[in-house]
């Protein structure tokens, strides 16, 4: 979990570090492409940071949605267990 979150860390640096530099070369250029090559790329330096952000803030909650089921099965799993012992000595 930890290596994929570093290579997507990564790939998000060289992403925007790209961008950047496509929209400064963007910014000198005086046609009607460029143009909307710079507004593109100012949008897209704003939406992937978030995007990216939203994308791990939705899975930290799967995760411990995850989590938080498997913590109550294995509670369920014990008291039926130690019920039937309670049971048995009976």
């Amino acid at each position: 979990m930890k290596k994929a979150k570093q290579i997507l860390a990564i790939l998000g640096i060289v992403l925007i570090l790209g961008i950047n530099i496509l929209l400064v070369v963007s910014a000198f250029g005086a046609t009607e492409d460029n143009t909307n090559i710079f507004n593109a790329a100012i949008v897209t330096v704003i939406l992937v940071p978030v995007l990216l952000w939203i994308y791990l803030y939705i899975f930290k909650l799967i995760k411990k949605n995850a989590e938080d089921k498997q913590a109550k099965a294995e509670e369920l799993l014990s008291k039926e267990e130690t019920q039937e012992e309670v049971d048995d000595v009976e």
